[in-house]
């Protein structure tokens, strides 16, 4: 049962910074659209965590386990995505502006 969960949270683990980038950016002033933030908060369980759910070829717990760091990871490269093209859309407007 120890080394169970052992493995499980070494899995776990592998997936927490993306965590913490994805909260950051889902309470950011600088993602302004409510409808981005719903998707940000949606895409970790649904978009990422029930598909990968089904399709991980291992059985059991490690199914579980596996596709946590999955969807965390997946979440937050989405988010890197989101913020980048955020950048890109503030560039913009501050450069046609003349700030």
């Amino acid at each position: 049962m120890i080394e169970a969960s052992v493995h499980a949270l070494r899995l776990c683990l592998y997936g927490f910074a993306f965590v913490g980038f994805r909260s950051r950016l889902r309470s950011s002033s600088r993602v302004s659209a409510s409808g981005v933030r719903r998707f940000l908060s949606l895409s970790h369980q649904i978009l990422f965590l029930l598909p990968a759910l089904f399709l991980f070829p291992c059985s059991g717990m490690l199914r579980v386990y596996g596709s946590l760091p999955f969807s965390d990871i997946a979440s937050g490269v989405l988010g890197m995505i989101l913020m980048y093209y955020q950048f890109k859309i503030f560039d913009r407007n501050f450069s046609s502006e003349g700030l």
